[in-house]
């Protein structure tokens, strides 16, 4: 093989690093594409529909509000993740492909940020490439790419690791080179802290890397400290902004966001197995399983941190910083979704155990052929993806049946009933479980309005007898 050939496959294999990612974080949700609204996707988009661009955006703007007038799930200020939903009904009105292909690009961004995140701090392309494939293929958060509604997980994370990559690239550069990427950053920054509560981690952890790449000694230096005043300053004025609000949750009265509590350490200590045991059931035995896998994390997390070196301690800090926020939530509100943003640096500190136990083992085996290695490697890769992709098939099916019952009760209602006028009463009989929240119709009320265009009065169960008319009575039959 001549040295041109031997070129052209090393560019090959180093290009195929990023691009095996990339094709298998959209090649793993293709199933998913087909799929229809579900959940909250109804409460958004009939609060976009229902209302003027001029009144929804006041209402998103607003810090007393925060859209909580328009979709009534608590007190939350999200403004770019709404902005997004009201792009994308402007553009797309109610044709739920484009929702998810926007969803699945984020998504292969997100996984390109992972892979240069892991090699900045990894230091070589093949592990960036492991930690990025893990990360796209992994299967506990895949509702934040199925979901059109999660798209806010896909935002924090996008905008954070996008903050990252800008400032880190800032300390190669100067003049007004380095103005534009720290600008850039807290622009970031802002975008996270604008698109989900535990964005308020992003400058956070922008500062702990400053901070733990400029090594204890600097912290002495008033220059030290001057480069993190920007965020600093951000992160105070988001605070203030919703310090009502957060001083409410503190003591568990405002609705929507978590409170502090005993359960902030239990579910930390879930988080942290939940990676290794990727099951969304809570019976004894997974729950036993989750606290195994915990303990063995915490134990590798205190060796890699007994290193010393600024870059593991980033990673799990970064992990920290944003799981303290999502453990505030109360245990039984705990998804799978909230680890989207966790994986990230678990996939970075998992290709470097791997690559340390690869070193350790390596004096200890036979000695192998180098084409016998990559296919023992090879190997192993495929024993770790198949479970993976068979837990994504799974995963999947299961919300696929609950957008397919949405859409199955809607068009039987509409087959029964072409129209319904404003302010009748739709008695609802035998409807899907994932239609119903705490006993009532959460989300099939906005999914009437949403497709009548109009307000109904939605119940559960038979029309009593001498109902006040108009009254429409309907029984879903599954298929």
């Amino acid at each position: 093989m001549g040295p041109g050939r031997n070129g052209a496959v090393a560019r090959l294999t180093e290009a195929g690093y990023l691009l095996l990612p990339l094709a298998a974080a959209v090649v793993v949700f293709l199933p998913s594409l087909g799929d229809w609204f579900m959940l909250h996707d109804f409460i958004h988009l009939r609060g976009i529909v229902w209302h003027s661009t001029r009144d929804y955006l006041k209402a998103i703007f607003d810090p007393g509000d925060g859209g909580k007038s328009l979709f009534n799930t608590g007190e939350l200020y999200r403004p770019l993740y709404y902005l997004t939903l009201l792009a994308e009904e402007r553009l797309f009105g109610l044709d739920p492909l484009p929702y998810r292909l926007v969803n699945v690009g984020l998504h292969a961004l997100n996984v390109g940020l992972v892979f240069w995140l892991a090699r900045h701090l990894l230091g070589r392309r093949e592990l960036a490439g492991l930690a990025a494939l893990a990360y796209a293929l992994h299967p506990l958060a895949l509702e934040a790419v199925v979901w059109i509604s999660a798209v806010t997980e896909l935002l924090v994370t996008a905008c954070t690791l996008g903050a990252l990559a800008l400032w880190a690239e800032s300390y190669g550069a100067s003049g007004p080179r380095l103005a534009l990427l720290r600008a850039g950053a807290l622009v970031l920054s802002a975008g996270a802290l604008l698109s989900r509560e535990p964005g308020v981690a992003a400058p956070l952890a922008l500062a702990a890397y400053h901070l733990l790449r400029s090594g204890w000694r600097e912290w002495r230096r008033v220059e030290t400290w001057l480069a993190v005043a920007p965020l600093a300053a951000l992160e105070a004025a988001y605070v203030g902004l919703r310090l009502p609000r957060f001083l409410a949750a503190a003591e568990g009265e405002a609705s929507g966001l978590g409170y502090l509590g005993w359960h902030v350490p239990t579910n930390l200590f879930v988080y942290l197995g939940w990676p290794l045991v990727p099951t969304w059931s809570w019976a004894a035995g997974w729950a036993v399983a989750r606290g195994a896998a915990a303990i063995a994390v915490l134990r590798l997390a205190e060796a890699l941190a007994r290193r010393g070196d600024w870059r593991l301690l980033f990673s799990l800090l970064f992990w920290l910083l944003f799981a303290v926020p999502y453990a505030t939530n109360e245990p039984q509100l705990q998804a799978g979704r909230y680890n989207y943003i966790l994986l990230v640096p678990y996939a970075v500190l998992g290709a470097r155990v791997l690559a340390d136990t690869a070193a350790w083992l390596a004096p200890r085996l036979p000695r192998l052929t180098p084409r016998a290695r990559g296919t023992l490697w090879a190997g192993a890769l495929l024993a770790a993806a198949v479970p993976a992709l068979v837990l994504h098939a799974h995963h999947q099916r299961s919300l696929h049946a609950v957008a397919d019952s949405s859409r199955d009760l809607l068009l039987a209602l509409q087959a029964q009933y072409p129209r319904l006028p404003a302010g009748a009463t739709l008695y609802v009989d035998n409807a899907p479980p994932s239609l119903l929240f705490a006993g009532g119709p959460f989300y099939l009320d906005p999914l009437v309005d949403l497709f009548y265009g109009t307000d109904v009065h939605v119940v559960l169960g038979q029309p009593p007898p001498g109902a006040a008319a108009p009254v429409y009575s309907f029984v879903y039959r599954p298929r």
